[in-house]
């Protein structure tokens, strides 16, 4: 879907530039010969103008000269004020995968629409002296999703409400081309780990999910099996587990049936990297960046080749096919002892894949907070820290993390954040200030450093998975959302509203409080039995 946005605000204006406040106005989109109400930018000029929230797209001009003489223009998008301001280079500021600073030449009466990218910002120089350019407007030209949402979620938090709002933005624009990209400003790629926490959030929200299986197919198509995808060995690993999860939500028995070979094919390549006495022995190990190189990589690679095997084990049992192969490797690695020293998300994952909550897994992930969270592997750490019994815990530090990038102006989630970041930071809506930091610029790790860090990552949605599962309460029993538990956890709320998406249709819940009791709502389609839990069913 295409829509057309006007500007939300000018945050600059250099030069002679006269009537800018016309931009504001919604006018026809058409040029003609008698127009009356334009921007006029004379000699050298810019101006710099705020679409109020992230698009994926770019602009369209609307140019009323009546001269064949060019204007060439610079246009520069910015998923932040500095980024828009930056030149390539500066603080890491790229073109790649998608342009988003570049030079185009206008003409005499003609309607432009120019970019393709991730911005909420964009620069608009005035490089030729002369002639005046007269702009009728200047459009953000947003891609959204036209997929009906299902999921939509309500309760007496507001925040809550935001964070799952802001989320669901976050990884619907990440919906391009009927596939599931990771970025929209640099990664427009599919990547299949990444895909994960984006596809057990867009199950929340939508009935459809054509575009996870196209995005399934795509990577597999592309990799022989005796390669790894996207050339990482834990990648193949996620396509099992995704395409495990993607048949529990849509019971689409044929996707596993025509795939069975490549399931087992790579399977065996799997287990052909795990020795007998439960090591792992890839020839390189990728669990997630703020984990690369460090002692707890390993650890977590080791943890998500036990979250494969059980899943693949599943698979190859609603396929009908022998799996003690694949029960020996895994108890070989469930009985290595093995655990994370320092990263959050690894000791998280690590429960998880294990099944073993303790104190010491909730001691060790709330410790100093939400300090030391992945936006990538959120889902997992506030997921292991809920199931080990700090389940208001969870929820608090939830809050505090994901609110951290909503104070630095953030209208989708970012590709990395680590909470200390904010301290003494400005944020992305505004200009420089002296003796603090640029929370886009100065900030950010391994291969995304400074400008280059995406602001609109799909990955960071996994936070939307979190709250149905864990504050909704909503488990799936069987394929194909056959039979469905629903255990909710108000904590200090008072009331959740939610719709959750089915094959047959959508389940609509109302959970509050009523005296001492929790007490729960529901429709539901016929096909679908539900079990309530913790809960009193009227």
């Amino acid at each position: 879907m295409k829509e057309y946005l006007l500007p939300k605000k000018i945050i600059s204006v250099d030069g002679i530039v006269k009537n800018i406040e016309c931009l504001f106005e919604k006018k026809e989109m058409q040029i003609g010969l008698s127009e009356k109400d334009f921007v006029e930018m004379q000699e050298t000029s810019s101006i710099l103008l705020d679409y109020g929230k992230e698009i994926c797209g770019g602009i369209r001009l609307l140019i009323y000269n009546f001269t064949n003489l060019p204007v060439k223009l610079r246009i520069r998008f910015g998923e932040s004020i500095s980024e828009t301001l930056s030149n390539i280079g500066d603080k890491n500021s790229t073109n790649d995968h998608a342009l988003r600073d570049y030079e185009i030449t206008t003409t005499n009466l003609c309607d432009i629409e120019t970019g393709q990218t991730g911005f909420r910002f964009v620069k608009i120089d005035k490089i030729t002296s002369h002639p005046i350019l007269r702009i009728k407007n200047i459009y953000g030209v947003s891609y959204y999703t036209d997929k009906k949402l299902i999921g939509k979620f309500n309760s007496s938090n507001k925040l809550i409400n935001t964070i799952y709002d802001v989320a669901n933005r976050t990884v619907s624009l990440c919906i391009q081309n009927q596939y599931i990209w990771d970025g929209i400003k640099r990664d427009r790629l599919v990547w299949i780990g990444d895909l994960y926490p984006e596809f057990i959030s867009l199950s929340c929200l939508y009935n459809d999910l054509s575009e996870v299986k196209n995005s399934l197919m795509f990577v597999k198509n592309q990799t022989p099996v005796t390669s790894w995808m996207n050339h990482i060995p834990m990648y193949s690993m996620w396509w099992l587990i995704i395409l495990h999860d993607y048949y529990i939500k849509t019971n689409d028995f044929d996707l596993l049936e025509s795939n069975v070979d490549y399931i087992v094919g790579i399977t065996n390549q799997i287990l052909d990297n795990i020795t007998d006495d439960g090591n792992t022995v890839f020839k390189s190990n990728f669990f997630d960046w703020p984990t690369s190189n460090t002692d707890d990589e390993i650890v977590g690679v080791h943890a998500l080749t036990i979250f494969c095997l059980k899943k693949t084990y599943n698979l190859f049992k609603y396929l009908k096919i022998e799996s003690n192969h694949i029960k020996f490797k895994l108890n070989s690695l469930l009985n290595k002892n093995i655990n994370a020293k320092s990263k959050k998300q690894v000791k998280a994952f690590l429960a998880i894949a294990k099944n073993e909550f303790d104190s010491s897994v909730s001691h060790f992930l709330s410790e100093d907070n939400s300090h030391g969270f992945s936006t990538f592997m959120s889902y997992f750490i506030l997921k292991a820290l809920f199931e080990s019994g700090e389940k208001q815990k969870s929820i608090d530090l939830m809050i505090e993390y994901y609110n951290g990038m909503l104070k630095m102006g953030a209208t989708t989630f970012f590709e990395d954040f680590d909470i200390s970041w904010i301290e003494s930071t400005y944020g992305i809506d505004s200009l420089s200030r002296e003796n603090k930091k640029d929370i886009h610029g100065d900030f950010g790790r391994d291969c995304y450093v400074g400008f280059r860090h995406s602001l609109c990552h799909g990955w960071s949605a996994g936070v939307i998975a979190f709250i149905v599962e864990e504050i909704v309460g909503i488990k799936l029993l069987e394929p194909g959302c056959k039979s469905i538990l629903i255990q909710p956890f108000l904590g200090n709320l008072e009331y959740i509203n939610y719709k959750y998406p089915t094959p047959y249709g959508s389940i609509e819940l109302k959970i509050y409080r009523k005296e001492n009791n929790i007490v729960v709502k529901l429709n539901k389609p016929k096909e679908i039995n539900v079990i309530v839990k913790d809960a009193t069913l009227e």
